[in-house]
């Protein structure tokens, strides 16, 4: 069903809207781009979000492409060197006693429990 309106004779062809009906549109007009230039981003995330839960993480921790990137005692102790933080002797050995008592309380918290 198709209705045509004809205005009555003397009555002006200007439309009836209020002006605050107008405002409203106006408003809606210029709302709805700015919606979906905000949920754009959002649903691309998501998709995105989607997309790399089906795939393998490149990395898991300190390994990442099959290798293990934890450095080795031996690359630390030479990185300590070279930057001249490397404990001395006296520490050293300060601290092989304290790793030997810790050890020995484990062992016999261990054999306890």
């Amino acid at each position: 069903m198709i209705i045509v309106s004809c205005p009555n004779p003397g009555e002006s062809q200007t439309s009836r809207v209020s002006p605050r009906h107008r405002s409203r549109q106006a408003a809606l007009v210029a709302v709805i781009p700015l919606l979906g230039m905000l949920l754009l981003p959002a649903g691309a995330a998501l998709a995105d979000e989607t997309f790399a839960s089906n795939q393998t993480p490149a990395r898991i921790g300190n390994i990442w492409d099959g290798l293990d990137h934890q450095p080795t005692e031996t690359q630390v102790q030479g990185a300590e060197r070279a930057g001249g933080v490397a404990p001395n002797a006296q520490e050293q050995s300060r601290e092989a006693q304290t790793v030997q008592q810790l050890d020995q309380q484990l062992l016999a918290n261990a054999g306890a429990g």
